[in-house]
Formats: structure tokens, sequence, C-alpha cells
């Protein structure tokens, strides 16, 4: 590597042989040639030294990139943020009315896919549902819950089915410490109009699986449903397997060796932390709704003492202060307890103790 032929070889593949390409390129191009001990060093050093590489990098440093959502930088299980859309409808048949007979004919049906995509290792999940309403979107997200636990964000488009799923429906979640946490709601984000930073990456995913499906033929075979959720996993599984980078690392030997990365290798483990324990599920019947409309209130209630009752507040003092009077003790106030265990609403109360501050003023009571 330090010998001046390694450097005069390396110099003229990165020159002649791969045109300045990047020292990944070049490294691989060399072994067309010669094996150069801790190559790849030497021709990161080449490219790095190169003014004719750092004229083509600095086109790249000064274009703008695109916005990335930060939910991608999350350290977190997959699927613990995760993508999803339906597309459809797929044409399935019933079993054993498939095709048209002397004393009965075809039976068809329409079913759709719910495609489920997390936002760091890449992970598919597709689902085949046979409607697409709420109840039949509450399937898809049980069945999700049950191969890799319970997302904890979702981003979805503004469709309008997934919004009021996402919006009423509820889960029970078994946490690490075997607790059993009660209708949990699931937090979700609407991806803005035309938003390709949020939702950019199921749309492609969708567009993979379409092509499966088309390349597959499954549009000319006459299956049913179960056979369509057959097929959606194998194109999942195809999926999951593509490989979308390169890792670098060494042998026994300190020989660097090349791994390609794949979403199925960033699959380890499941979100434990939220296991559900029951199906997901929409409120029904008198008491779910007044339970909504408790939570409605509560949410209503917590909003206007944090924030409408302060402004109310502020609105009725005056311009000026008078500061000739001073807090004492067995003045009667109105206050909010915080920073405490004991947080609670606006109450009365009655002045029992004052400290000043190095100014002499009352800072705390």
């Amino acid at each position: 590597r330090w010998l001046p032929l390694a450097y005069a070889i390396a110099d003229h593949i990165h020159t002649d042989v791969a045109k300045h390409s990047g020292y990944e390129s070049c490294y691989r191009r060399s072994h067309d040639f010669v094996h150069i001990l801790k190559g790849f060093n030497l021709f990161k050093e080449l490219g790095e030294d190169c003014t004719f590489c750092k004229r083509l990098n600095k086109r790249f440093i000064e274009a703008a990139m695109g916005p990335i959502h930060p939910t991608k930088f999350t350290l977190a299980p997959a699927f613990w943020t995760t993508q999803g859309d339906l597309w459809g409808p797929i044409t399935v048949y019933v079993p054993g009315r498939e095709i048209n007979t002397r004393n009965s004919t075809s039976l068809s049906a329409k079913c759709y896919a719910v495609v489920f995509c997390c936002v760091v290792t890449k992970l598919a999940n597709i689902q085949i549902v046979e409607s697409k309403d709420a109840e039949g979107l509450c399937d898809a997200f049980t069945r999700l819950a049950c191969e890799v636990g319970m997302p904890a964000n979702f981003l979805v488009d503004q469709e309008g089915t997934l919004m009021k799923c996402l919006r009423e429906g509820e889960v029970d979640i078994l946490n690490l410490q075997h607790k059993i946490e009660l209708r949990q709601k699931v937090k979700f984000e609407v991806c803005p109009v035309s938003g390709h930073n949020f939702h950019g990456l199921i749309e492609r995913k969708i567009k993979t699986a379409q092509m499966g499906f088309e390349k597959s033929g499954a549009g000319t075979l006459r299956i049913h449903a179960t056979g369509a959720q057959t097929l959606a996993k194998m194109i999942e599984c195809d999926m999951n397997n593509t490989p979308f980078g390169l890792s670098y690392s060494n042998t026994e030997s300190n020989t660097p060796l090349l791994k390609l990365l794949t979403p199925n290798l960033m699959k380890m483990g499941r979100i434990n932390s939220r296991n559900p324990i029951g199906p997901f599920r929409l409120p029904t019947g008198p008491r779910s709704m007044l339970d909504r409309v408790e939570d409605c209130y509560k949410l209503w209630f917590n909003e206007y003492q944090d924030t409408l009752f302060m402004k109310y507040l502020l609105d009725l003092q005056p311009k000026w202060f008078r500061s000739d009077r001073d807090t004492k003790v067995g003045d009667v106030v109105y206050f909010c307890k915080r920073e405490c265990k004991l947080d609670g609403p606006w109450t009365v109360g009655i002045v029992e103790s004052v400290t000043r501050s190095g100014d002499g003023l009352v800072r705390r009571v």
C-alpha cells in the first residue's frame, strides 16, 4: 500500500480505468488487475487529493437535497414509525366458483392490499383485506401488530378511512413490565399534498408491489383471497431481500469484505414494548361514545387551563403595575400548582410564607 508501484497502479486505475469514479468503484475495478493490500484506504486518499474529483464533488455539495423527515433518524425497533397506504381493488374469486360451469357461473369479489413500510429499515409489510372500510382496515392493523408489534407512529395520506381508523381506533397493549395499558390510542400524522418527503417511500413500495403482481400474472389467474395474501407475502419477501446498500468489514485475516445490506438484515427483534393483547378495534356502543365525550371534554378543559384562562388573566391585568405593595403572609391568591406530583386545576389558597430575593422583592411564596 505504501510502495511507489502501488501508488502508480492506483493512480492509473483512478484516472484512466475508472475515470475518476468513487473510491469504492476504483477499488472494485482494481481487482481486475492486482490486489493491493489496504487498497481501499489508498483509493480513498487519492480521491480526496484529486483536483478533478473535488470539482465534481462540489456540484453535489452545492445542490439542495430533498427534506428528510426527522423520524428517519430515530433509533428504535423496526416499524416504530410506519408509513401506510392501500391500493386496489384486486379481483379474486370465491373458492369453488373460479370458472363458469354448466350449472353455475363464476363468482368474483374485490379485495384491497394495505402496504406498510418502516421509514428507517425500509421493511415492507403487505396485508390483504376484503374491504377498505374502517372495519377491514382494523383487521390489517391487527395482523400488523401481531407480526411486528404495534407501531408508535403512523404517517398516512389524507385518505378518509385511514384517518377515521387511526383517529378513533384503540388497542390494549402489554409493555415490557407486563403491565396492561388499556385502550391506547395510536399517534399519526397526516402527510401534506405532494409531500414526498413524508409519503414518497410508501408510494414507491406500492408501485413495486403492483409491478410484482403484474409480472407474476396475478391479473390473469383466478385466485381467491388466501391466494392473494400468499402472493402478497412472496412479493413482500422479495422486496425485503432487495439490497439497498453496502457494508465494509474485515475478515480474520484483515482482508476487506464487501457485504450487501437488505431490509431483512435490519429485521432484528420486534416492538416488544407494545405487544397487542387484543384486536385493533373501533369504539362501539353508548359506553364508548360517552368515554369519547369525556376525553374530548378533558382535552378542552386542559387546553382551557393552560392557555385560555391564562390569556384571560393577562387581559385583565392593568398596563402599569404598582410595586408599592408586595405579597405578604395571609393574602388570598388564585394559583395553579405545577412542577410536582400534586398537579391540579386552578384553586384558591392563603400565603403561609414568603421568600425574598437579593433585591428585597418577594419571588416565591
